[in-house]
């Protein structure tokens, strides 16, 4: 999410020892598909705000909603 609240587009979401990234759609969602079992760090950047840090443990077949996150702007 925006400071405002809304839905945010063209974020980066990486997963930082893998280093599989993808980019927000307009609504705030993406998706990371084709993992291995893995525990790793799930980094959310945009333009001005502040690091957003997420641990994730993937198991096999497994799909992980983290919710609605909300970005501090510096």
């Amino acid at each position: 999410m925006s400071a405002d609240g809304n839905p945010a587009g063209n974020i980066t979401v990486e997963l930082k020892k893998s280093g599989k990234v993808a980019i927000t759609d307009e609504d705030g969602n993406f998706i990371l598909q084709h993992l291995p079992p893995l525990k790793d760090t799930l980094v959310i950047s945009a333009v001005d705000s502040k690091l957003f840090y997420r641990l994730v443990n993937l198991v096999v077949n497994q799909t992980i909603d983290v919710g609605s996150i909300k970005l501090e702007y510096n």
